[in-house]
């Protein structure tokens, strides 16, 4: 039996992957008008997407000091619970909250404490696209998707490790 691994990079900006030894889909987080976290879009398209042994991956959450305002730290928290809630009522399905520095340290995407934001996502860009070279990660003008590269890179976590 195939086992698919759905790797969620929460948030509004976040994304779900689907990778199994047949396919690999990715696709942006379903929002409402808000631009919160879509619970039930969310659930639909993990209902469509499954099939067999399904292991999901949730990279777990969390403020950093006073680099994270009050405001989006709610927020954040707001999505993070949209997630859990939409991955809970999924039945048949392993849930796994993976750390990113597990899933980064893994997979050698750590970076240093130097590097900017950016510099890191390319390195995981990089990784993903040595991974999985038709995986859909990319803007139309070319530029990095938020939280896809992120997503595959935590479904692959996923399938080394279980």
């Amino acid at each position: 039996m195939k086992t698919l691994y759905i790797g969620i990079d929460c948030g509004a900006k976040g994304a779900v992957a689907f990778v199994s030894s047949e396919s690999v889909k990715v696709f942006d987080m379903p929002t409402n008008s808000n631009g919160i976290v879509d619970t039930y879009g969310l659930y639909i398209m993990i209902q469509n997407n499954m099939s067999g042994k399904t292991i999901i991956g949730i990279e777990e959450q969390g403020v950093k000091g006073n680099l994270t305002s009050r405001k989006s730290a709610f927020i954040m928290g707001r999505n993070y619970q949209a997630v859990i809630n939409a991955v809970q009522d999924t039945t048949n399905a392993s849930i796994i909250y993976i750390k990113p520095q597990q899933w980064k340290k893994t997979l050698g995407v750590l970076g240093t404490s130097a590097m900017s934001v950016n510099e890191k996502k390319k390195i995981t860009a990089e990784l993903v696209k040595d991974v999985f070279p038709n995986a859909d990660i990319l803007g139309k003008r070319g530029g990095l998707k938020d939280g896809r590269a992120d997503a595959l890179a935590i479904a692959e976590y996923l399938r080394r490790k279980y």
